[in-house]
């Protein structure tokens, strides 16, 4: 499989964190955060612009895509926004920095998200999509950006 169709992937120290690792979540540097962070950038940096083909023909698609990888990208420090539809949307707005009572970040890029959108989005709807690849919650947050801008007409 080419590297630029390969989806991402939680490392094995993220999936099966030994019992120190999980007593040390949280902790800067030397938490398992850190390690998987690291993990998932190496992962992006094999990536280049070739992998953008994997959006498809549709221009409106494309930018669309372009500009909500940008807000993931921005806010969560990601090193690039080579994002693939195939990508698990869970690893995208994954914040290394965010503890489980500290979720700022992602309620940030999810407002910066809903903008782009034109309307507020149910918590349902985003709960939902960190179980669906990119490409599939792109669609359907597009596809709510065109039913909220036909209903403005």
């Amino acid at each position: 499989m080419m590297e630029h169709r390969k989806p991402l992937t939680w490392p094995d120290c993220w999936k099966k964190p030994s019992a120190i690792k999980k007593v040390l979540l949280g902790i800067p540097i030397v938490g398992p955060q850190a390690k998987t962070y690291k993990q998932i950038c190496a992962q992006l940096e094999e990536r280049t612009t070739d992998c953008l083909v994997n959006w498809g023909d549709n221009p409106e698609r494309q930018y669309f895509a372009a500009e909500v990888s940008r807000i993931l990208k921005t806010n969560l420090k990601w090193p690039n926004s080579f994002f693939i539809p195939a990508d698990p949307f869970e690893i995208l707005c994954w914040d290394k920095e965010a503890y489980p009572i500290d979720m700022l970040t992602i309620e940030d890029v999810i407002q910066e998200i809903e903008t782009s959108v034109g309307k507020r989005l149910p918590g349902s709807f985003w709960l939902a999509s960190l179980s669906k690849p990119f490409g599939e919650v792109v669609d359907e947050l597009l596809e709510a950006k065109k039913s909220f801008a036909n209903s403005k007409k």
